[in-house]
Formats: C-alpha cells, sequence, structure tokens
C-alpha cells in the first residue's frame, strides 16, 4: 500500500522532503543524486546525497537529505456517522476537527434529501444533444475518481444529513462497497459497468484512502430510518449534548440571552433536565434536547452589556427556540414546560418579546444551582 507503479521510473513511494543545509547553501544550486543510501527505519528513508553544483563543486560538499514517506499521515479508509442532538456541533466537527487542514480538491459534500437519488449521487447516462449518451459523474463517482488516481492521498466524502434520504436507495449497489477490511478497502468488489468505464476499472471497490463522514440527527422528523444491514458497515461517533468548556465554546456558556438577565447554558441545561425528566410523555425525548450551538451566536451578550432593540433579539431567541419546543418537542405535552395561560405560540412569542421574562412562560425557573448536568 502506498506504493505507485511509475512508468520508466519503477515502484516509488511518496515522500516530504525535509532539507536540513548548514548556512550559505543557495537550495536552487543544488542537483540530486538518485542513489538509494540506507533505510533509517519503516518511515525514514535517506534517499538522496546532495552535490553543490557550480565551479567549487567537490566531494567533501556532499550532503544529505531525509525524505520521510508521507504514508504515514495516510488515514485507513472508514465509514464514520456522527450523531447528536439538534445543535451538538456535528458539521462544525466535521469541518474544523476532521477535514482541518484537508484542501477541497480532496473532498466532495453532499446533502441527502427525499427527492435526492442514485442516479444524482452516483451518476448516470445523459444524452448530449448529438445523438451520443454520455456518463455525468456525481458526487461519489468524482471522489472515487480522485481516490483511485491518487493513493497517496486521502480523499473524503461528506454526506449531510443522512437519513433525510433514503440512504439504502441512494446507496444502491454501493453499499455492498461499505464493508471494509482491516486495511480500509472494500471487502467485496461489484460489477458495475457504467463506473468501470467511467474509471477504467475492471470492477468497482472503495481505496483505502477514499473515507466517509455523514451526519444524521435522530430528533428530525419525517426522517428515514437506517435499517441494520446499512447501518452495520458504519461506525459511529456520538457529539455530546453538554461537551467541555474550552476557548472555542466559552462564549455558549459566559453569554446571557440578549434582553435578558439568563445565561443561555443555563437556560438549556434546565430545559434539558425537564426534557428528561418526562420521557414517558415526550416521544424520544433524550434527542429532543437543545445542543449548546442550537441557537445564533448574535442572540448571546456578556453580562451588563448595551443591547439596543431589545425586543428584536427577545423575539428572534423566541421564534426559534420555543417555537422548536412548541411545535417539535410539546406537541401533544406543552404544559410540561409552559404556562397554560398560552393557547398558541403566537400569544408565547409575544409575551415574551414585550417583556423578557421567563417566569411568565415557563412553569420552572432557570436558577443553576437547581439544574443538574446530564450527558
Amino acid at each position: 500500500d502506498g506504493y505507485n507503479l511509475i512508468k520508466g521510473i519503477g515502484h516509488t513511494i511518496p515522500v516530504d522532503w525535509i532539507y536540513n543545509f548548514g548556512d550559505g547553501i543557495d537550495i536552487d544550486k543544488l542537483s540530486l543524486i538518485g542513489t538509494i543510501l540506507e533505510i533509517k527505519d519503516t518511515n525514514k528513508r535517506k534517499i538522496y546525497s546532495i552535490a553543490i553544483d557550480g565551479d567549487n563543486n567537490k566531494e567533501n560538499n556532499t550532503q544529505t537529505a531525509i525524505a520521510i514517506s508521507n504514508n504515514a499521515k495516510i488515514e485507513k479508509g472508514k465509514n464514520i456517522i456522527i450523531y447528536g442532538v439538534p445543535g451538538s456541533g456535528k458539521s462544525w466537527y466535521v469541518e474544523n476537527e476532521l477535514l482541518k487542514g484537508i484542501s477541497q480538491n480532496q473532498r466532495e459534500r453532499v446533502i441527502f434529501h427525499p427527492e435526492y437519488t442514485y442516479y444524482e449521487f452516483v451518476g448516470q447516462n445523459i444524452p448530449d444533444g448529438k445523438e451520443e449518451v454520455k456518463f455525468k459523474e456525481g458526487p461519489f463517482t468524482r471522489i472515487l475518481s480522485k481516490a483511485l488516481k491518487e493513493s497517496d492521498k486521502n480523499y473524503y466524502l461528506i454526506i449531510e444529513e443522512m437519513n433525510r434520504g433514503n440512504a439504502e436507495a441512494i446507496f444502491g449497489d454501493i453499499l455492498q462497497l461499505l464493508d471494509r477490511d482491516e486495511n480500509g478497502r472494500s471487502r467485496y468488489e461489484i460489477s458495475n459497468p457504467n463506473l468501470e468505464k467511467e474509471l477504467n476499472q475492471k470492477s468497482i471497490y472503495l481505496p483505502s484512502n477514499l473515507i466517509i463522514y455523514a451526519t444524521i440527527n435522530n430528533a428530525d422528523q419525517n426522517v428515514f430510518t437506517l435499517d441494520t444491514a446499512f447501518g452495520r458497515r458504519w461506525r459511529y461517533e456520538i457529539k455530546y449534548c453538554n461537551p467541555k468548556e474550552d476557548e472555542e465554546n466559552k462564549i455558549y456558556f459566559d453569554s446571557i440571552i440578549k434582553g435578558t438577565n439568563v445565561k443561555w447554558n443555563e437556560f438549556r441545561e434546565s430545559i434539558n433536565k425537564e426534557i428528561l425528566n418526562n420521557k414517558e410523555e415526550i416521544y424520544n425525548a433524550e434527542d429532543k434536547r437543545l445542543g449548546l450551538y442550537y441557537i445564533d451566536l448574535d442572540c448571546l451578550a456578556k453580562e451588563n452589556e448595551i443591547i439596543e432593540n431589545e425586543k428584536k433579539y427577545r423575539e428572534k431567541f423566541a421564534n426559534k427556540i420555543f417555537r422548536y419546543l412548541w411545535l417539535d418537542v410539546l406537541k401533544n405535552n406543552r404544559d410540561k414546560l409552559f404556562k397554560e395561560d398560552y393557547n398558541s405560540l403566537e400569544d408565547l412569542i409575544l409575551e415574551f418579546k414585550e417583556n423578557g421574562k421567563f417566569e411568565e412562560i415557563f412553569n420552572m425557573d432557570f436558577n443553576k444551582e437547581d439544574n443538574t448536568d446530564e450527558n
């Protein structure tokens, strides 16, 4: 794995060069003498001796460069589903941690939805208007083509909201390829004439340098269920409802909701505690909790910060948070959180917009000392 057969050269392995020359040497005047000197260990290979070109070229001017195989950086192929409650930061985690430093050329991102099909995902034959039919590749085929051509790099397929589409139908025969061996390569290959012709392959498989990340939100309504045959071919990674506080998310812990004196995280933890306390009445309660990042950042402020037009921010907050709780979480059990004085969501939002008093809306308080964290 990792070696390429290059015509006229033979088997080669990709390397990152580390030049460690003394002061005063002009790298532009160096030439490579292509003799392998020694293998230092499994990943470090001293490949070339370097001689200084020019009028004063002498043997004692010869120096050495070390080439370190970049195979050590290549991840093994895998399929991972990242899941968690709404607002737990799944997409952010994929983009800013799992794909940190990865160029756009090494990735394809797609969003599944109820109308999305196998032919959009993989590709299809389309008439070109000249009495000919050409294959129009989808994101799966585009990223697979790149991964097959460049085995020294990882390539990534990102599927957002995977359970919003009929994943089993969208993958179709590609489903078989998701079974990976210990090196990350497909255990089983399939025959697909269109892909074989497009990719110039005798059969189709996922190479060990192609990684698939998918996000799902279990709380979404009217989504497709991932069946056992499909689901077992993935690894799962949860994004916790209550992540640890750090420098990047500190604002979500310390800030108040604009137009109120209540901290967002204290409000969120209180709501989540009540949701869990009413599991019998709230369907799928665990997945209906509020994630730390569910709120819009512009609805947060530092304590004692002067806020202009507080009503605008209270209305924005209520339209997002109250609406979710009223319509999605507590559709049949609104008295578990909200006071019985309100007959409609509209009344609820108007009240909060004008007064900003949570105690007038909820039949609970938001004092931090009364709350307990749950994971």
